[in-house]
């Protein structure tokens, strides 16, 4: 079934990505940007994570 306009944009679902500087994170936007009804909304990621 294909949606038009509006209705298109309320089968999406928007995601945020916690963590997405690490090797989980990068492989689930892979995942993520292949998916039909996904949107990647908002990236996080933390640059001083394991510096001492």
């Amino acid at each position: 079934m294909m949606l038009q306009g509006n209705e298109e944009q309320k089968s999406m679902i928007h995601v945020k990505v916690i963590g997405a500087g690490g090797y989980g994170g990068v492989g689930i936007i892979e995942l993520l940007l292949g998916h039909p009804e996904a949107k990647i909304q908002t990236l996080v990621a933390a640059t001083e994570t394991g510096m001492k």
